[in-house]
């Protein structure tokens, strides 16, 4: 198949599931929930099938210690959405969105303008242009989105931006790393052009994490 055709059909697809996502999780926390230990699950049994690929020692404490971190990420997401013991999504699908916008800049100005690879034995898809990208498009994307605001260029905003770079980022090589050792290029099938369900959250497992540890020692939750 053509790779423009794959690219468009790869657009088309994360723009349905991410309208999906934001649906469930606007109207019911119950689906929410639902989708989310369903997501988890997935991380988790992929994260095993990746392990028996890979030589390595202490497979078995590894796997209770990422089973364990991988609970901790489903409570900060579900923590981050309940305000004062009312389900208010609006934060948790404000991070969300701008970890997509991360991910998304990333991919398409790499593809369109990347020329400088980095990390070229990790993932050599990454460069630097698709950085810059990344963080530029997620400026933009949080400035059309808090548009109605009048201080925008808030600390909280500059917060959560350099934390989703830096950790969105992280999280995406180091996935990367993991699946090279594994010798294979996505983490599972269960999405369609997309791999796995690693593939798809492997920036939000940092990066919404430090979010939340942020936002409790600030006392904001």
């Amino acid at each position: 198949m053509n790779k423009n055709k794959l690219s468009y059909q790869r657009i088309i697809f994360s723009i349905s599931i991410a309208i999906l996502f934001i649906t469930i999780t606007n109207n019911s926390l119950v689906l929410f929930l639902i989708m989310l230990f369903a997501i988890s699950a997935f991380i988790i049994i992929e994260f095993f099938n990746l392990m028996n690929k890979i030589k390595i020692k202490n497979k078995k404490l590894l796997l209770i210690s990422f089973t364990s971190y991988v609970l901790f990420f489903f409570y900060t997401i579900y923590d981050i959405s309940i305000i004062q013991k009312e389900y208010k999504p609006d934060l948790i699908l404000l991070l969300f969105i701008t970890i997509w916008l991360n991910d998304s800049g990333g991919y398409l100005i790499g593809k369109l303008l990347g020329r400088k690879k980095i990390f070229n034995k990790i993932s050599p898809n990454k460069t630097l242009e698709g950085y810059i990208g990344s963080l530029i498009l997620m400026i933009i994307g949080l400035e059309v989105i808090s548009h109605d605001q009048k201080n925008f260029i808030s600390n909280f905003n500059i917060v959560v931006i350099s934390i989703i770079w830096m950790f969105g980022n992280a999280g995406d090589l180091l996935f990367s790393y993991i699946k090279r050792l594994a010798n294979v290029k996505d983490s599972g099938k269960v999405m369609w052009l997309h791999g796995g369900m690693i593939d798809r959250f492997d920036s939000s497992l940092l990066s919404i994490p430090v979010i939340f540890l942020y936002l409790f020692f600030n006392k904001l939750l």
